[in-house]
């Protein structure tokens, strides 16, 4: 713990190996007890209780936003064009909410399986 210097979610991880951005986005910082869910964004509070540095997690995206840019390393790695942009994107079960339409009021999606989970807009 004494050498750590970032703290990420395992997407996360692979989006800094794709474009060297520390970036997450605000479903999967939700799914922490790190976040502040009315902020969006990290909780000083609880980074302060739990003796973490601001520092050390990356900067919180809602889904959609561009996060960074496909690196040469990453472009020759994998064959993906060089600046391809990177999106924040999402956690499965968030990402699923939305594919089946529980973007709108009255929609309710219900995932059950390793965990259960519910997404109501209203």
């Amino acid at each position: 713990w004494q050498q750590a210097r970032h703290i990420l979610l395992p997407k996360d991880y692979v989006r800094y190996k794709l474009t060297g951005a520390y970036a997450c986005d605000v479903a999967d910082g939700a799914g922490t007890i790190l976040f502040d869910l009315k902020a969006r964004t990290w909780s000083p509070e609880v980074l302060a209780a739990l003796g973490i540095a601001p520092e050390m997690l990356p900067t919180t995206h809602e889904g959609p936003a561009i996060t960074g840019y496909l690196s040469q390393e990453a472009a020759t790695a994998t064959g993906l064009p060089l600046g391809l942009p990177v999106i924040a994107g999402g956690g499965d079960q968030a990402a699923g909410a939305v594919g089946v339409g529980a973007v709108q009021s009255g929609i309710v999606s219900l995932a059950l399986g390793t965990s259960g989970v519910v997404f109501a807009t209203t």
